[in-house]
């Protein structure tokens, strides 16, 4: 050891970061969008399309699938941990069970905050013996997905003002100690989810609205938590390119942890269209397949186009009439356009004519 030890400039190692947000703004979608990704938790997730473990119900069932990916051979590029909240109520359900007398986690371990200490142990094994692990062994980034609550904040800049604030629903007991410190300190960034929203004034009236619109937050304010070392825009996309891309700015061209383009659109792992192009490629002339890759391209960050596609394509599959497939995915190319309501529109359209 000495000075001859001492390192300079950035490193660019697998990613380590928290996405948390409210109902539906699409967590899940921007996870499944990293590089390569293997969903795990304790959430619904039949619906994904992507990689996924079954279900967890049990903590010890949890850990088990990660020492799976430590130890088994792969080419998983990230975690996908969906949720970390759901995670931590399957540890809190088990340290209950144990306990045998116990009705909650505040009574476990004989109560006085036992339980979540014991807890908390737990959960720092995880993120240092597992995550960290999957990072530095397997070159795994590390995508922690999370719901959000609203918290009451009394905040000692401004006395006598509190206010409502958006946080990660994970405990924290008033000493600041728990399993929000524990993964938030630990990650490179923390990144608030939610729909763009807008206040107008009308008649004396205020008036709140918004068109569905999703973005993210990299830096904390009064209404929510958030932070980033990258050096990223306050206000961002909620998609992975633009955070990758954003990275990758950070550590001056080196190269991203993103997926690239190949042949004019995103490469077949990690593009959330790609199913529907899978499903038309043998149907359509080579014009009206690049045009509808085109399509595809301009909207693949847009949730609800993408989902409403997929839907769209589920009706053709089901009528299986080619000539009718050519006509409908023409029009979607030339018409649609990055217009969710087009969309929605030829989709019911469809639907009637196939008699779905």
């Amino acid at each position: 050891m000495g000075l001859s030890d001492v390192q300079s400039g950035r490193k660019m190692k697998p990613l380590a970061i928290i996405l948390y947000g409210v109902e539906g703004v699409g967590k899940t979608f921007f996870g499944m969008s990293s590089p390569n990704p293997i969903n795990l938790g304790a959430e619904p997730n039949e619906e994904i399309d992507g990689a996924r473990f079954p279900v967890c119900k049990t903590y010890d069932g949890y850990i088990k699938r990660l020492d799976e990916l430590l130890n088994e051979n792969h080419d998983y590029k990230t975690l996908v941990v969906d949720t970390l909240d759901s995670v931590e109520a399957l540890l809190h359900k088990q340290i209950v069970e144990n306990d045998g007398k116990a009705q909650s986690i505040n009574t476990a371990n004989g109560g006085y905050g036992k339980g979540h200490a014991e807890a908390d142990k737990h959960l720092i094994n995880m993120r240092d013996d597992k995550f960290q692990a999957l990072r530095e062994k397997r070159g795994m980034n590390i995508v922690l997905l999370n719901h959000s609550t609203k918290v009451k904040v009394e905040d000692p800049m401004t006395p006598d003002t509190s206010y409502d604030s958006y946080q990660l629903k994970l405990h924290v007991n008033q000493k600041g100690v728990g399993a929000l410190p524990i993964f938030t300190e630990w990650v490179s960034a923390v990144l608030f989810a939610n729909h763009r929203i807008a206040s107008t004034e009308k008649d004396g009236k205020r008036y709140v609205m918004g068109a569905g619109e999703r973005v993210m937050y990299t830096e904390k304010r009064p209404g929510y938590f958030g932070k980033n070392r990258f050096n990223l825009p306050h206000e961002m996309p909620l998609s992975w390119i633009d955070f990758a891309n954003g990275v990758k700015s950070f550590y001056n061209g080196v190269q991203p942890v993103t997926p690239e383009p190949a042949q004019g659109r995103v490469s077949a792992s990690h593009d959330p269209s790609r199913e529907c192009v899978d499903y038309v490629t043998p149907i359509l002339g080579k014009e009206s397949l690049d045009k509808f890759i085109a399509y595809t391209q301009n909207n693949y960050q847009n949730f609800e186009i993408i989902t409403t596609l997929k839907e769209t394509i589920g009706i053709l599959k089901k009528r299986g009439d080619n000539e009718f497939t050519k006509k409908v995915i023409d029009y979607i190319s030339d018409k649609c356009g990055t217009s969710h309501d087009n969309l929605l529109t030829i989709k019911a359209k469809a639907a009637k004519a196939a008699g779905v």
